[in-house]
């Protein structure tokens, strides 16, 4: 998939890269997001926040906590991000209340 969106950049078709971004691609993001979120700012939130989710799932030690707070971190640097990355942290810490590391990682939030 990467080589695809190195040729859809190049020929401006931000509109497929989005699309192949949804619904959990977060590194789609960390490669395209500068132009990707001025084009599409609630879809880039969408999809760090469902990446997150499924982190949150899948997670089983501090590092992967870890990763989920750095996710979090990217959603909160956008505009209308830091209400996104709180409802999140809190989510997770209702959902997972006996990962004390997690919700350690997630103090912050």
């Amino acid at each position: 998939m990467p080589a695809i969106n190195l040729w859809l950049s190049y020929e401006d078709r931000y509109d497929l890269i989005m699309d192949n971004a949804e619904p959990d691609n977060e590194y789609v993001i960390d490669t395209y997001g500068k132009k990707l979120f001025s084009m599409y700012p609630d879809r880039c939130l969408k999809v760090l926040a469902n990446a997150a989710d499924r982190q949150a799932r899948t997670s089983k030690n501090r590092r992967d906590y870890k990763y989920i707070a750095r996710t979090l971190k990217k959603i909160a640097a956008h505009p209308g991000g830091k209400e996104i990355a709180a409802e999140l942290a809190a989510k997770y810490r209702a959902q997972y209340p006996r990962r004390s590391a997690m919700i350690d990682e997630l103090k912050r939030f």
